[in-house]
């Protein structure tokens, strides 16, 4: 196979690509279009994260069999991550938060206790 054959290959598998993620990306999920405009409740975004609080205790459980099996600068760069995502290191803006707290914080705002956001059920999709 020439390199010219390659990189046609290459750039339909990429267009390929490409094309999925534009039919299924999220900005055209009814909630995100909500929320572009402003019609959006937000008990409805509260419940959201409330979803997004579970997928990130499933996440933050992943890490642990990976990094045993890592390279030592993709675990540092792991450790790393985590330690900003907790609020223990800094984050690009200079300021350290932890992003659980933030999650439970704006679900309380639109009235959802912490307790009931970590009761969500996971649904199907995480």
């Amino acid at each position: 196979m020439t390199a010219d054959q390659m990189s046609d290959i290459t750039s339909g598998a990429i267009d390929d690509i490409i094309a999925i993620r534009n039919r299924w990306h999220t900005k055209r999920h009814p909630l995100f279009r909500g929320l572009a405009t402003g019609s959006l409740d937000l008990k409805v975004l509260g419940s959201y994260m409330a979803q997004y609080a579970q997928f990130v205790k499933i996440a933050f459980q992943a890490f642990g069999p990976i990094i045993t099996r890592v390279p030592k600068d993709v675990l540092f760069m792991i450790i790393e991550n985590l330690a900003e995502e907790h609020g223990m290191l800094a984050g690009p803006d200079g300021g350290a938060h932890d992003h659980m707290q933030m999650i439970f914080d704006f679900c309380d705002a639109v009235g959802m206790r912490q307790e009931e956001a970590l009761s969500v059920e996971p649904s199907a999709a995480w």
